[in-house]
């Protein structure tokens, strides 16, 4: 696992990052304006890549392998196995197993 730096993991939430999952600068975990319980675990799947400067809501779910864009903003759940960018962000492609 790599975070880089500047990174923001804002309370309360519980964030779980799976193995082999690389974090670039200034991503922040944010509080989900939307959502009443603000418990709710933020899950990084192994093998996921989040661009610089993403924000990501608590209680969402990176799927495994999965690349999000810079600056993007999640606001949703990512599919394993995908490309996600923009604000909000938005699959844009699924990578085929090889």
């Amino acid at each position: 696992m790599s975070i880089g730096p500047c990174c923001s993991f804002y309370k309360p939430a519980s964030i779980v990052i799976e193995d082999r999952v690389s974090i670039a600068p200034k991503v922040a975990i944010i509080k989900n304006p939307n959502l009443n319980n603000q418990d709710s675990v933020c899950v990084i799947k192994s093998g996921a890549f989040i661009g610089a400067g993403t924000k990501i809501y608590h209680g969402i779910t990176v799927g495994e392998n999965s690349i999000i864009g810079a600056g993007s903003v999640v606001e949703n759940d990512i599919p394993p196995r995908c490309v996600a960018v923009g604000a909000p962000a938005k699959v844009i492609k699924y990578i085929l197993d090889t």
